[in-house]
């Protein structure tokens, strides 16, 4: 470091500074990047997954109460009003399961919808027979016993489908916790990398402003006592600084100097001796 001249030692300061911050901004920009991805994968994946197979889970639940209810009406009107709902309800059913299918990325999750798709045509055939057993036995004039079939032929399959939607909802619904523990970790782990990074930096800076400091203030004072000496009179203080700097050159200058003054008073003093004598 001594053979270090000021210049460089600033130059050397402010690239050490200027290195661990840009350190410190690549590993905070990789670290965010890694969080945006996760964000993404969140938005465009994991997000529409939970929602598509939540819709599903939510039109089947209300085709299951339609059916119900149709089962307890009398009127024809609202039975007629019935049969349109469930009608509406299963083609709302089929969007989503078309919008979920179209998302499917993973061998569990084509398992799953598999399951799903499955059990659904299942009650879907089950419920068009219940509506289709009432309609008959209505234009015969007989009463139909709906809750009956309900009960023996809907109701085992819209368990087993309810139970494959909660299988599937909560699978979306863990990948959705595990997505947003691992962005919450990143951003921990950014905040504290950040804070540490700033902390190496600030602590660098301070180191390498105290070295900068004493090798400008520790000469500056030699020379500037050396100086003093001189104005007193006192032409015998040299410096030897042991530095290869800027102070280094004024150093062999002072000296330089203190070599000439002290000679060409040693010659006046012996020409005033001289002119004495």
């Amino acid at each position: 470091m001594k053979s270090l001249t000021i210049r460089h030692r600033i130059l050397v300061s402010f690239a050490a500074v200027l290195v661990v911050m840009s350190v410190i901004a690549v590993i905070a920009y990789a670290w965010f990047l890694q969080a945006g991805q996760e964000a993404t994968e969140v938005e465009k994946g994991i997000l529409p997954d939970l929602y598509h197979s939540t819709a599903i889970m939510m039109g089947q639940m209300t085709a299951h109460s339609l059916l119900q209810e149709y089962a307890l009406q009398d009127n024809p009107s609202d039975r007629s009003t019935l049969e349109s709902a469930i009608t509406t309800n299963r083609d709302q059913v089929q969007r989503s399961m078309g919008d979920y299918e179209a998302t499917i990325v993973s061998d569990i999750d084509k398992q799953n919808y598999a399951v799903v798709k499955e059990l659904a045509n299942q009650f879907r055939l089950a419920e068009t027979a219940v509506l289709d057993t009432s309609r008959a036995a209505l234009s015969k004039g007989e009463t139909p016993n709906e809750s009956l079939a309900i009960k023996n032929t809907v109701e085992p399959i819209f368990v087993k489908l309810q139970s494959a939607l909660q299988a599937m909802v909560e699978d979306h619904r863990g990948e959705a916790n595990s997505a947003t523990q691992r962005i919450s970790s990143i951003v921990r782990t950014a905040e504290v990398g950040l804070s540490v990074g700033l902390l190496i930096a600030l602590g660098l800076a301070l180191l390498l402003g105290y070295q900068l400091f004493r090798a400008i203030t520790g000469p500056l004072t030699r020379l500037v006592n050396a100086v003093q000496l001189m104005r007193q009179g006192d032409f015998s203080e040299r410096l030897d600084l042991r530095r290869r700097d800027e102070f280094s050159v004024l150093a062999d200058g002072f000296n330089a100097m203190a070599d000439d003054l002290t000679t060409l008073i040693g010659q006046v003093q012996r020409s005033s001796i001289q002119v004495g004598t």
